[in-house]
């Protein structure tokens, strides 16, 4: 998706957006935000609430990546981040998204800020493009933008051992996902698991989270 023009408002993105993802397969349904909502959608950047108003907790590519719920992640977002060093001023994570096999994208609460989370081995990647919107009008909101038009079917690629896709595997043996679970394996990585097919199975998700930050040491 082109964010150059800098006409392109937090509403014209969304409806860009739209047809981006509608292009990417079926967006599975998920709960709408509710009242108890309210707070994070104070808070969050403009684009990033127009879409949880859009799309809810939505599967997007068929489920291969979904929309966080705040309210549910945002434990496990402080789990992950807890005494993390980044170099950075402290942050407030706000979930963002999570792919089906359970990596986590947040958004830093400093414009330009993204990490990713790999919870099976405990990693994460860090994206810093602060620097850009210093001094920018609308800083939130302008890199919300850009850093929301990054994530499609191909942003959280996972294959087995051999090199293969393995959303379309357990999709086949196991059936599709909700937007309260995620596909692991059985022993997970972190007790030497190994991610084939055969071994996979559904999980709720944010239990399954703690489970895994739980084994970390």
């Amino acid at each position: 998706m082109n964010t150059s023009d800098d006409a392109l408002t937090p509403e014209a993105f969304i409806a860009a957006l739209e047809t981006e993802w509608g292009e990417l397969g079926d967006i599975i349904p998920g709960p709408l935000p509710r009242e108890a909502h309210r707070e994070e959608l104070a808070a969050a950047p403009k684009p990033l609430r127009l879409m949880w108003e859009r799309f809810g907790f939505a599967g997007i590519a068929e489920g291969r990546f979904w929309i966080c719920d705040p309210l549910e992640w945002r434990e496990i977002a402080e789990l992950w981040t807890d005494g993390l060093d980044i170099g950075l001023p402290e942050q407030r994570w706000t979930p963002m998204f999570r792919s089906a096999f359970g990596d986590l994208i947040l958004l830093g609460s400093t414009p330009g800020v993204l990490l990713w989370v790999g919870p099976h081995t405990a990693s994460f990647r860090l994206m810093n493009m602060s620097e850009q919107y210093e001094d920018v009008p609308d800083a939130a909101d302008e890199a919300a933008i850009m850093l929301l038009s990054g994530f499609d079917d191909t942003s959280f690629p996972a294959f087995d051992p051999n090199g293969v896709p393995l959303f379309e595997q357990c999709e086949m043996l196991l059936g599709q996902l909700t937007h309260e679970t995620l596909y692991t394996f059985a022993p997970v990585p972190a007790l030497g698991g190994e991610p084939w097919a055969p071994n996979a199975l559904i999980e709720q998700a944010v239990p399954h989270h703690m489970l895994l930050h739980s084994l970390q040491g």
